[in-house]
């Protein structure tokens, strides 16, 4: 399949953490409880959210107003196929996320694009297998309807569980599941508070030894905004493709 050679690239600092699962920040960690709380979840993800597709793994991820904690994003190795896309891809696979099928000049339309740029991104996308035409029309071919399989985001607090229920649902937009992690004790104490039972968010309990159990399973829904799931997609491929 062809890589789009188009777009630019967003900025990464990468840190490798020791142990089985390699994470990528996109901001300079700092030290703190909440940083021991993030390692020590870190540490058991894969107990925690074990998938039969591989698994990309990153923190403070910049989507929309928000940068999450910690997202574990399940991707098919299709997702290399974004490697060098830009906003204008990632806007137009969003678009037909909605909709299902599209001729280029309504999506030019929609999406405010003079006709040409559109046409190229167009066919530029069906070269690279991630559109399919028909009739004059293109669609998003079945495997790239859910190129992320399953997203997870997580937000960390050491006592602030408000804050931490607020973001978590903020990542809803383009999560399938959102969690937040808290001490054993605070995670006891508001698994049952009203707010946290109709929300659908999940809670994962870390404890004093290093633990690290999930008490509250998170409701499981689509993205609510195809956008950021795409940009997400965008920065899984950059990455995927880096590490071959």
């Amino acid at each position: 399949m062809k890589r789009l050679r188009h777009g630019t690239f967003l900025p990464v600092m990468q840190t490798t953490l020791p142990g089985p699962v390699p994470v990528t920040f996109f901001r300079p960690r700092r030290g703190g409880p909440e940083c021991a709380i993030e390692d020590c979840l870190i540490e058991h993800l894969p107990a925690l959210f074990g998938s039969s597709h591989p698994a990309w793994t990153a923190g403070s991820v910049p989507l929309g107003a928000g940068m999450p904690d910690l997202i574990v994003a399940a991707y098919q190795p299709l997702v290399a196929g974004l490697a060098g896309s830009g906003a204008l891809e990632t806007n137009i696979l969003a678009y037909l996320r909605v909709v299902g099928r599209a001729r280029p000049d309504t999506i030019a339309a929609r999406l405010r694009l003079s006709p040409k740029i559109a046409e190229h991104s167009v066919r530029t996308l069906l070269e690279a297998e991630v559109l399919t035409g028909c009739t004059g029309s293109v669609s998003l071919t079945p495997i790239w309807r859910d190129i992320l399989p399953e997203v997870t985001a997580i937000e960390v607090k050491v006592d602030n569980w408000q804050r931490a229920l607020s973001q978590a649902l903020r990542n809803r937009i383009f999560a399938h599941r959102s969690f937040i992690a808290l001490p054993s004790g605070v995670a006891a104490r508001v698994r049952r508070a009203p707010a946290l039972l109709q929300s659908g968010i999940g809670v994962i309990a870390i404890d004093a030894d290093g633990g690290a159990t999930i008490v509250k399973q998170a409701a499981s829904g689509q993205p609510r905004v195809w956008t950021y799931y795409y940009k997400l997609a965008a920065l899984v491929g950059r990455r995927f493709v880096r590490v071959q």
